[in-house]
């Protein structure tokens, strides 16, 4: 069974990354595994977009960005 993961500071995409290495992509049955996002107690809507947040420059010129999972389309 996957773990939950929790960071009481806030989950890094390092984190994330190697916590969606054990998730796999596609359920028995062929069909992708979805992204979602809890919207409520009890109340979950598929993640349906991956938005940079913060987008930044930094002085020697590396660009970065946090990174925002939203349920509404934009």
């Amino acid at each position: 069974m996957i773990k939950i993961f929790e960071n009481a500071n806030g989950v890094t995409v390092r984190e994330l990354k190697a916590w969606l290495a054990d998730v796999p992509d596609e359920r028995p049955n062929g069909e992708p595994t979805q992204v979602w996002l809890e919207t409520g107690w009890c109340v979950s809507n598929p993640c349906r977009v991956l938005s940079p947040l913060n987008e930044r420059t930094e002085e020697d010129g590396r660009k970065s960005c946090d990174v925002i999972l939203e349920y509404g389309a934009k």
